[in-house]
Parts: structure tokens; sequence; C-alpha cells
């Protein structure tokens, strides 16, 4: 996939990826477990990406623009890239590429069960997400709040 659509997919913030075959309404994703033969690809970024767009995100995003402490935090870490995972995992997991001492990319994978098929409901669930991930990844870092 060529980084055009890398860039035309890739939030002001986060990529979103949705690896999963429930895919709801309005999500539109790369994803097609039956290509890929069962193998499973991880999240490391550095091996590539499933892109996903979901205009709920993208609402999500677009109000947390206009948050000032957002954008302060957002700041903070601002030559890392993050991710979000939508995948079949049991649990939330946060992971840093390549290494947690040399973070270039900050990866936060949920369960698919996390996200209500309701589009309302998701933009209030993405917002949830991202600010966890940007918070998390300052925790992780030792960055000031």
């Amino acid at each position: 996939m060529g980084d055009e659509r890398l860039d035309d997919l890739a939030g002001p913030d986060v990529l979103l990826q949705w690896r999963t075959t429930q895919v709801p309404d309005r999500v539109d994703t790369d994803w097609d477990a039956d290509a890929l033969g069962g193998l499973d690809l991880g999240v490391d970024p550095t091996l590539g990406v499933v892109l996903a767009r979901d205009p709920d995100l993208e609402e999500a995003l677009l109000r947390l623009q206009a948050d000032p402490e957002y954008q302060r935090r957002r700041a903070l870490i601002e030559d890392i890239d993050l991710h979000l995972v939508v995948s079949e995992v049991a649990e939330p997991e946060l992971t840093a590429w390549p290494a947690p001492e040399a973070v270039e990319h900050a990866v936060l994978e949920v369960p698919v069960g996390t996200f209500p098929l309701d589009g309302s409901a998701r933009t209030d669930t993405y917002l949830d997400l991202v600010v966890t991930l940007v918070v998390s990844v300052q925790e992780q870092l030792g960055d000031p709040a």
C-alpha cells in the first residue's frame, strides 16, 4: 500500500488498524484474514500496518484537537507515532516499538468487544482510548504531565 493512502487514512494523532472480522458499519479496513492464510503479523508497525478508517475516530480526534489539555499532553510526545489496533485480544495491551527505552511507535491493542456498534457510542470509546494512550505513553516514558 502506498504512502499516499497511509497519509490519507492516518488521523492527526492516531493511526487506526482494525484487525478482526467483526467490523461495524462505516468502518473501512484493509484486514483480510483469508488473504493472510492465518498468518499473524502481530502489531509491530515496522512490519506493516492494516489501515482502517472510521468516521467516529475522526470525530473523536476533532474533539481532542479543540482540547488544550490534550494538545499540551500530545505535544510532550509529538515524536511518537500512536497506533490503535482493534483485534481479538482478551485484554488491552500497550506496546512500545522498537523498545521501551527507544520508543518510536506506541501501539494500544484493544479487544473488538470494547467497541459498541452504535457510532455515537464508538466516538466516546475512541475518545477514552486515545486519551488513555497518550497518558499511558507519558507515564511509561516518565514525561511530566
